[in-house]
């Protein structure tokens, strides 16, 4: 047997060899975790994206390719190794040795409002000799909040500050039974719940209890997110969803209870989103993330349906101030929310619209009608 051949056969058999380890043992001790470095972000600001590969075993990998995809409003600042259709799809190569780690950051920029979600990555790998396509999923957790960006606080401020005022001189006030203040000489307008038996029976005359009042307000954010027709004013809507963010959140800063209903559809629930209550600065966060979720491509119910559950609730709303954020004027839109107007007088109805949009609907002493201006983006 010629030298030659003897060494046909062993290199022949390193390969079967190397092949038959990598096919067996090429994933083993391989993690693979993408992240977002946090949680939140807000839109139209940079975050980043971080790859951590590691190789737990005496085996390297000559070639790893990790490939996942990702929203296109997420936008790396730089493109290598990816192709955007409707989706953007990254494919990063590594090389590992044995029991090495490497860490990777992608910057990317939040084009848009939205709750993103990385669930899954590919990892491509090769033999020594670059055969042998070996392919395996990997389950992954990454997850973002992009909050509604933030809209200037002085425009924010004027139509702020009459709500406020209508809270003031609509306040309705109310003696809170765990409050105890006094005791005083019986009235006839006096209920006889509040009359002090032990007090009476003591003095020989009637007496009754008094107690602390208390203020109570809050404000109702009716969202609504139905097109006026089949032409989509994306650019409103989102407009609409920050406006409901911005005035949630300026109210919650200033101590008064918020509610948002909206018919725009909870990506998490598939149901329309709502936030029955909330209080407390603590609770914009909550609200900012509910507001990310919504996904403005699925169908929404009719305003109507909405405004007929509020109706619903008037008794128990019945000292709230109602804020109705609209672009939709149709006539069933327009119809629901005087309805609201007259059984909540005081209703605040603010409409994002173009600069050329002046058909505004015809305010009232039930209804305040107010237009956020927004400049048109072309694309």
């Amino acid at each position: 047997m010629s030298i030659l051949l003897v060494f046909a056969m062993c290199a022949g058999a390193l390969y079967l060899l190397q092949l038959l380890l990598y096919r067996k043992f090429w994933s083993k001790g391989l993690t693979v975790e993408i992240r977002f470095a946090q949680e939140e972000a807000v839109a139209g600001q940079e975050a980043v994206l971080t790859e951590v590969i590691t190789n737990r075993k005496w085996l390297p990998i000559p070639i790893l390719h990790i490939k996942f995809q990702i929203n296109r409003n997420l936008r790396f600042l730089s493109m290598n190794n990816a192709q955007v259709s409707d989706l953007i799809y990254k494919n990063d190569m590594f090389s590992l040795l044995f029991y090495q780690r490497i860490t990777r950051t992608l910057p990317f920029r939040c084009e848009r409002r939205g709750y993103y979600t990385i669930r899954q990555a590919d990892a491509v790998s090769y033999s020594l000799f670059f055969t042998g396509h070996m392919v395996k999923l990997l389950p992954q957790s990454a997850e973002l909040y992009v909050f509604p960006q933030p809209l200037p606080a002085n425009r924010v401020d004027i139509p702020f500050r009459r709500m406020m005022g209508e809270l003031a001189t609509r306040r309705f006030l109310y003696q809170d039974p765990f409050a105890f203040k006094g005791i005083r000489d019986y009235t006839t307008q006096d209920p006889l719940k509040t009359v002090n038996w032990k007090a009476s029976a003591r003095t020989g005359e009637l007496k009754t209890n008094t107690y602390e009042y208390t203020a109570g307000q809050q404000v109702c954010i009716l969202l609504n997110l139905e097109d006026e027709s089949v032409w989509r004013q994306e650019q409103l809507l989102e407009v609409s969803i920050c406006l409901a963010a911005s005035f949630s959140e300026r109210f919650l800063s200033a101590g008064i209870p918020v509610r948002i209903y909206t018919n725009g559809c909870d990506l998490e629930t598939l149901q329309p989103a709502v936030f029955p209550n909330a209080s407390g600065a603590s609770q914009i966060r909550q609200i900012k993330r509910l507001l990310s979720r919504i996904d403005l491509s699925r169908k929404v119910s009719a305003f109507p349906t909405l405004a007929a559950q509020i109706r619903e609730d008037a008794v128990t709303l019945s000292d709230a101030c109602l804020l109705v954020i609209s672009y939709s004027r149709q006539e069933e839109t327009e119809r629901s929310i005087r309805d609201l107007a007259a059984k909540l007088p005081g209703l605040f109805w603010i409409l994002p619209l173009y600069p050329d949009d002046d058909t505004l609907p015809t305010a009232d002493q039930t209804m305040n009608v107010l237009k956020w201006e927004v400049q048109k983006k072309h694309v």
